[in-house]
């Protein structure tokens, strides 16, 4: 079967090579539920078309989407691959925090776009992860810095 020598092919390359890096995007989300923002209206994804397919007053609620999500296979395979140190670093496009939630820390990700879920303090840089959207208009969030002495705004 195709699928299975693309995987077995795939794990080869992974066992030879000396330092790995996964480059994640919207595809890894729309398997935990999340929509993307470019399929087509005719798309064939479970999440359906993507958000920027469809009229404002129809979209669904991005933010509150990424809240309730949980780490998908894509998400826990990484995660798997990254602990038993195959999976050096992780590159994500996605903002919804999903690799995190799976376990894999800052350390070991970048978030090219952002993380709906952390602030970072203006002043002294120190970063706090939440269990709800970050996004404010405007940037910042009205949100001290809790580390003490600092007291800095979050953005």
């Amino acid at each position: 079967d195709e699928v299975e020598a693309k995987c077995a092919a795939l794990a080869r390359m992974l066992r030879s090579a000396s330092h790995v890096v996964a480059f994640t995007g919207a595809g890894v989300s729309t398997g935990a539920g999340i929509p993307d923002f470019r399929s087509g209206l005719n798309t064939v994804l479970p999440t359906g078309p993507g958000l920027w397919e469809l009229p404002k007053v129809d979209r669904p609620s991005i933010l509150e989407q990424c809240a309730k999500a949980t780490p998908g296979r894509a998400h826990r395979a990484l995660q798997r691959l990254w602990a038993a140190g195959v999976v050096k670093h992780v590159i994500s496009q996605n903002v919804d925090g999903l690799h995190r939630k799976s376990g894999i820390p800052v350390e070991a990700l970048s978030e090219l776009h952002g993380n709906i879920f952390a602030e970072r303090c203006t002043r002294c840089s120190t970063e706090f992860e939440r269990d709800f959207s970050t996004i404010c208009p405007g940037g910042l969030t009205g949100r001290s810095c809790e580390r003490a002495g600092c007291a800095g705004p979050l953005r």
